[in-house]
């Protein structure tokens, strides 16, 4: 997790069924804000709010996607593929599996195989 997330802000937005059903679809594939109003009937008002929240605590990336017509539009997709709840010593944790993108893996990986050369 990301210092500037405080745990609560994540379990509150957990709580909202919206927020659920938007990080459902989007992370099945990049998903307009009009079609996750559509997918999770809700109000475009909700919505984007909704989106605003997520993208704050880093639940949430937009990324721009041009259409076939030229023109540009904004999906969202989530940012990761799993949160962990922790309980310990009267302290509330969470924890993010943040996903990596292909060059990320790559980086990663070369990194890792060159200090095992070493």
């Amino acid at each position: 997790m990301h210092e500037s997330r405080d745990p609560a802000d994540i379990l509150d937005i957990l709580g909202d069924k919206n927020a659920r059903a938007i990080l459902k679809h989007a992370s099945q594939q990049p998903m307009s804000a009009k079609g996750l109003r559509e997918a999770c009937d809700a109000s475009t008002s909700t919505i984007y709010r909704r989106l605003d929240e997520l993208e704050a605590l880093d639940l949430l990336t937009a990324s721009s996607k041009l259409d076939p017509d030229g023109n540009h539009h904004t999906v969202y997709e989530t940012a990761t593929d799993a949160l962990e709840i922790r309980f310990s010593d009267g302290v509330i944790d969470v924890q993010s599996n943040d996903q990596e993108d292909a060059v990320d893996t790559f980086a990663r990986t070369w990194d890792d195989l060159r200090r095992f050369d070493q």
